[in-house]
């Protein structure tokens, strides 16, 4: 059994049922569940509701652009603009 309680492979195919979409669909990656890749469980998100601001967020050298890097490539593969700007926010004390 799985932490989940599930059997082994019962997460991946619940998984990839879930994303299993017609059409194009950009492709993360894979469910990496209890450290083990399922390449099987395939995790798409269709491109029509791929139409809103997306921020990744976290301190530097946390991955944000590890993140975003092979997202804006397979946007852009597929005729998409993409833009990724850093925002730079500073706080004002009193």
């Amino acid at each position: 059994m799985s932490v989940s309680g599930q059997p082994p492979g019962a997460e991946a195919t619940g998984t990839a049922s879930g994303y299993a979409f017609v059409g194009a669909a950009l492709e993360p990656g894979v469910l990496l569940r209890d450290g083990v890749r399922h390449p099987d469980a395939r995790i798409r998100v269709p491109l029509p509701v791929l139409n809103r601001h997306g921020p990744v967020a976290g301190a530097t050298g946390t991955g944000g652009t590890k993140t975003l890097q092979p997202i804006a490539e397979q946007l852009s593969a597929t005729g998409c603009g993409t833009r990724c700007a850093p925002s730079r926010r500073t706080t004002r004390r009193p």
